[in-house]
């Protein structure tokens, strides 16, 4: 606990490191960004996928609207190894389903939240990086207790479709940056 190091009259709230990671990002992040589109022969607009256990339902969700998707993709990106991130998910067959070869570079992974049109999923700082590149945040409905309730507050942070559909056209219309 560092409240004993801190004027409480003088701090009251220490934002997460990760709010600054827009001011990492460079060319070198856009370039290797860039880079990886070509190599990997993708291109349009992509949604990420927390490669996370726990978002099965929402797989089946996109399973079963598939044909609303158009060109859509989603990207299958694991986001923390140390709690347990897996990219080999179970559900291959999702449509539009894209996969990295290798766990990219930090800044490589932020300059691909930041370029998505949406992220999936309930990884903190998934949340963070997208929110500060003003990227809509799909997550599970509890996202706002705990720690995560200091993200209450921004609109982008929508409840994720699971075993009770929604129309795919609120999904669909939720996409896309803000500022």
């Amino acid at each position: 606990n560092l409240t004993r190091f801190v004027d409480p009259e003088r701090v009251a709230v220490v934002p997460d490191t990760g709010f600054g990671v827009g001011r990492r990002l460079d060319r070198r992040s856009e370039a290797e960004f860039e880079r990886l589109r070509v190599e990997a022969g993708w291109t349009g607009p992509y949604v990420i996928l927390h490669a996370a256990r726990g978002l099965e339902a929402f797989h089946r969700y996109l399973r079963k609207h598939a044909a609303h998707w158009g060109e859509l993709r989603f990207l299958v990106l694991p986001i923390g190894p140390a709690i347990g991130d897996d990219s080999a998910i179970p559900d291959a067959d999702l449509p539009g389903l894209m996969c990295l070869p290798s766990w990219p570079h930090p800044l490589l992974l932020a300059e691909l939240i930041g370029r998505a049109e949406a992220v999936v999923g309930y990884s903190y700082h998934l949340a963070i990086t997208a929110l500060v590149a003003g990227v809509p945040v799909f997550a599970p409905s509890n996202i706002v207790t705990g720690k995560y309730a200091a993200l209450e507050a921004f609109d982008t942070i929508h409840p994720l479709p699971g075993e009770n559909d929604p129309d795919p056209d609120w999904f669909k219309s939720r996409l896309g940056k803000t500022a």
